[in-house]
């Protein structure tokens, strides 16, 4: 960079400074300026700490998921269509946006046994190179038992969160990490993570807190929520600037569930996570009514996926795969 030129200043007895003095602090200070000006030009969104935020780099990204809808044991009802046609999506989504097929395990029934569900997570991590970000996502049963559990597809397997956090600090090589798990209290999962130090950063999203169990109708779109954030989508950009950060996507979440399902999700991250770092970048609305949450005639409560004219098509909140277009007269905020 090319300095400006300046009066060199010249010595002046104490009291009223020289002519000469004043044009080199005027000139000192206008070259400061510009660089504060061209600075702010070229750094929109900053990090508290002045930073600009990080942001996911998709093709560095491990992923871990394990969707049991049905189980071997009889005892443990099975999960809805929905939800699978969900963890599908996911994926898909998630590759979409450019993870390598060969960095993505997806378990499904009984492939998610205990001991092939650690064995797969643990090959990942062991492949993992530093500068990587994990996701790991789980829908099963969940317990309190052991501090906090979910149910594996054979009769009696469970994996605790302790042995899930346990794995994941002593094998992977990166530094940040995404948890998401929706099952009977899941929440202590985030208690779990809070509770002393870490060697990785973790943002965790559950479906419910850990005193509490889950709603069958909410995990699909619980899942959607989380396939939302990573897949562009314009709702969770709350505060409208193009970019969905992990913050905007765990207020977005609990604003959701919450609101349509009047369940109690929960999120968090540890010290070592920035929760204004960047998942991606969100497509602008189509509509002004576009994501808002509503109340059918009916009765029946969803989210406008999208505003056409007059009409507008609702995610129905019974059956989030069900899509419905209903005129927008027939449609009122969402209390």
């Amino acid at each position: 960079m090319k300095f400006p030129q300046i009066p060199r200043p010249i010595a002046s007895h104490v009291g009223e400074p020289s002519s000469n003095f004043r044009l080199f602090k005027l000139a000192l200070s206008l070259y400061f300026s510009a660089l504060f000006f061209s600075a702010a030009a070229i750094s929109p969104a900053l990090a508290v700490d002045g930073r600009a935020p990080d942001r996911l780099d998709f093709g560095h990204m491990q992923v871990f998921s394990a969707g049991i809808h049905s189980f071997e044991a009889d005892h443990l009802h099975p999960g809805r269509p929905a939800v699978v046609v969900q963890d599908i999506n996911l994926i898909k989504t998630l590759v979409r946006q450019g993870v390598p097929e060969d960095q993505i395990v997806a378990l499904r029934d009984e492939q998610a046994t205990t001991v092939n569900s650690q064995k797969q997570l643990h090959a990942l991590l062991q492949k993992s190179k530093r500068g990587d970000f994990l996701f790991v996502f789980i829908h099963s049963h969940g317990s309190l038992n052991k501090g906090g559990l979910v149910c594996m597809y054979e009769t009696g397997g469970v994996w605790t969160f302790t042995d899930l956090i346990a794995e994941i600090e002593q094998s992977f090589k990166g530094a940040r990490a995404c948890l998401c798990v929706a099952a009977c209290h899941s929440g202590s999962l985030i208690d779990l993570l809070k509770a002393q130090p870490r060697r990785i950063g973790y943002f965790g999203v559950t479906s419910v807190v850990s005193a509490l169990s889950a709603r069958t109708d909410a995990t699909a779109d619980f899942e959607i929520c989380i396939k939302d954030a990573f897949g562009g989508a314009p709702c969770p950009d709350l505060d409208g600037d193009g970019l969905v950060s992990f913050d905007e996507f765990g207020r977005y979440l609990v604003d959701d569930q919450s609101r349509l399902f009047h369940t109690q999700p929960e999120y968090g991250n540890t010290s070592g996570f920035d929760p204004q770092m960047v998942i991606n970048q969100a497509r602008p609305k189509a509509g002004a009514m576009d994501c808002a949450l509503v109340q059918l005639n009916n009765g029946s409560r969803g989210r406008i996926v999208r505003q056409e004219g007059d009409r507008v098509l609702v995610r129905g909140w019974r059956n989030p795969n069900a899509v419905l277009w209903v005129p927008s007269a027939d449609v009122s905020p969402l209390p």
